[in-house]
């Protein structure tokens, strides 16, 4: 009997193996290594958040193929959020954390993310929560429904509230319209302490304490009870019912001596008339030159009547006055201003009974 031995068939297998060791050669030679990228635009390492505070998280994630998951983590700050992605190159994560009942102390937020080949990039970031703390002093509110717009050397000063702690109080006037809004500074510069909201698209994000901060939108024309307590981020904002307001008197002037260009010292017929603002019926305004030695008071109907009104007392301070309050009736006390020449903008609301003072050139 004659043996073929099966050459051709020997000759495929060891050409297969061979194939199949080569293959799995060059997957190993071309296999992807590389983690991921993981950019974190917020926060910044060493970020210290007051205790109720908002953590603000943004991160940009990337992979040179295809990412599979994220995720962010802090158990001492309460936070486990993890996505499952299709392959996507690249991924963007913004959420923000309100810290509630956080433990006072440090922290860390870590933040990984996995690729399609296993992958794992991990980075950490420290965050400090803090105790809340109340700012010493006063508390300004600026904004487009301040009389003196952002400008923060003449923010108007709010009054403390005495008989809830804590709390500052102001009435402002609104214009109405999608640009009108404020914040609240607890200095005459911008920084440190800065309030406003998180996202006013979003005001239930909560407040922050940044010169980043967006303004509290008030879009409803009129007047409203603006309330504010920097302890407890938290603010209150009242319209005030129109019905309540007094009948506007309708006009308002300057009275005294001393105005250059003015034949005016203390004769009613001679007061200036001052002009009404034209979102406002109670606003009147003035821009004026004093002289070395001035006497004012604001007097509506050239009249010693209920509507003549003075400050409370007769020297001026230092600086700018503004939004002070004004007693008004016949023999209230006006300003005297001496040597302190130059041009001023005088302000006044008949329904707050409030000026300002303010020299601008």
């Amino acid at each position: 009997m004659k043996i073929t031995c099966p050459v051709k068939a020997f000759f495929y297998s060891v050409m297969m193996t061979a194939l199949l060791l080569i293959s799995c050669e060059d997957d190993d030679i071309h296999r992807d290594t590389e983690k991921p990228t993981i950019t974190v635009n917020s926060p910044v390492d060493g970020t210290s958040v007051e205790c109720g505070g908002t953590l603000s998280v943004n991160v940009d994630f990337s992979d040179n193929e295809r990412l599979k998951s994220i995720a962010i983590q802090s158990a001492g700050m309460g936070i486990d959020e993890s996505e499952a992605l299709d392959g996507i190159p690249t991924y963007n994560f913004t959420r923000n954390f309100v810290l509630d009942g956080v433990a006072i102390g440090p922290h860390v937020l870590v933040i990984a993310a996995t690729d399609i080949q296993g992958n794992e990039a991990v980075f950490e970031v420290a965050v400090n929560v803090t105790e809340v703390t109340a700012p010493e002093g006063e508390v300004f509110a600026i904004g487009e429904v301040a009389w003196y717009g952002w400008n923060p050397k003449l923010a108007m000063p709010m009054a403390r509230d005495s008989e809830n702690e804590g709390w500052y109080e102001i009435t402002l006037f609104s214009p109405g319209g999608t640009d009108a809004g404020v914040k609240f500074i607890g200095q005459p510069v911008l920084t440190p302490d800065n309030w406003g909201l998180l996202d006013n698209a979003d005001p239930a994000g909560g407040m922050v304490n940044s010169d980043a901060s967006e303004a509290i939108l008030m879009p409803e024309k009129g007047y409203h009870v603006v309330r504010f307590n920097p302890s407890l981020l938290q603010y209150e904002i009242t319209a005030v019912e129109e019905a309540t307001l007094p009948a506007p008197v309708g006009q308002m002037h300057l009275m005294g001596c001393g105005f250059v260009d003015y034949d005016l010292c203390w004769q009613l017929e001679k007061a200036i008339p001052m002009a009404q603002d034209i979102d406002n019926e109670y606003q009147f305004e003035i821009e004026i030159g004093f002289s070395d030695e001035v006497d004012l008071k604001l007097n509506a109907n050239q009249a010693w009547d209920e509507h003549d009104c003075g400050f409370n007392g007769h020297d001026p301070p230092p600086g700018n006055i503004v939004f002070t309050e004004l007693s008004c009736g016949d023999g209230t006390p006006d300003l005297k201003y001496r040597d302190r020449a130059g041009t001023y903008l005088i302000i006044m609301d008949q329904y707050l009974r409030r000026a300002s003072v303010v020299k601008i050139e």
